[in-house]
């Protein structure tokens, strides 16, 4: 005579489809004992049957957080991006507001000794800085 184990294993689960956080779970396991004589394997009763269900409170907590993983992601996948276009927008709008333009400044001249005149800043100067 052999002997052999066989399980299953069923998993049913509810997962939010924004956060992916399991709300609602089942596990069922069963392990069955098979006999073998001959040319024929039997079935014998389960050896191990469990079944697992999520309770309501833990339903409750597990949806709960689900919702505030969901707002989190909104805030972060929505809000944020919109925030910040709007501050880069009014940022470019005070950048353009507040350019100058460089004032033109007249150059001054100055009469050289023969009746010229120069530009000021064009002239040389020999005498040494005060």
């Amino acid at each position: 005579m052999n002997f052999s184990y066989t399980g299953t294993i069923h998993i049913v689960a509810y997962v939010d489809s924004q956060a992916g956080v399991p709300i609602d779970e089942t596990v069922s396991e069963q392990v069955v004992v098979k006999v073998a004589a001959g040319s024929r394997a039997l079935s014998l009763i389960p050896v191990l049957a469990l079944d697992f269900h999520v309770t309501p409170a833990s339903m409750n907590y597990l949806a709960s957080k689900a919702k505030t993983a969901g707002e989190l992601l909104t805030l972060m996948k929505v809000i944020v991006p919109i925030v910040l276009v709007v501050i880069g927008v009014v940022l470019l709008v005070i950048a353009v507001l507040r350019r100058r333009k460089p004032a033109a400044v007249p150059a001054a001249t100055v009469t050289v000794g023969g009746g010229e005149t120069q530009p000021e800043n064009s002239r040389l100067d020999a005498n040494p800085p005060r």
